[in-house]
């Protein structure tokens, strides 16, 4: 991963809780877009684990439109005839007796 400027971020951490790659660079003191790329002391990206897969399914799609609709026929349409047939519009499975 690259800033604006070209240099090399690397990872300097990982947040757990939401599964995010923290990426720094320590060339931003000395670096002439800093005023225009971060106000903060060094620029910080965050950028989540996952993020490369929904990336290749995004461009799957995009290439390819037609699987959306294919996806809406024979996935969503059994969820909301369940959805109305619980009444209400909501699903009473939460908890153990249910």
């Amino acid at each position: 991963m690259r800033c604006p400027a070209g240099e090399t971020l690397r990872p300097s951490g990982l947040h757990t809780r939401n599964r995010a790659i923290r990426y720094r660079t320590s060339a931003c003191p000395s670096c002439r877009l800093k005023p225009r790329c971060t106000p903060g002391v060094q620029r910080t990206i965050h950028r989540l684990v996952d993020l490369g897969a929904l990336d290749r399914m995004e461009a799957r799609i995009c290439a390819d439109p037609s699987l959306m609709t294919i996806r809406r026929c024979t996935v969503e349409r059994p969820f909301g005839t369940i959805k109305r047939m619980s009444g209400g519009g909501r699903f009473l499975t939460r908890g153990l007796r249910r």
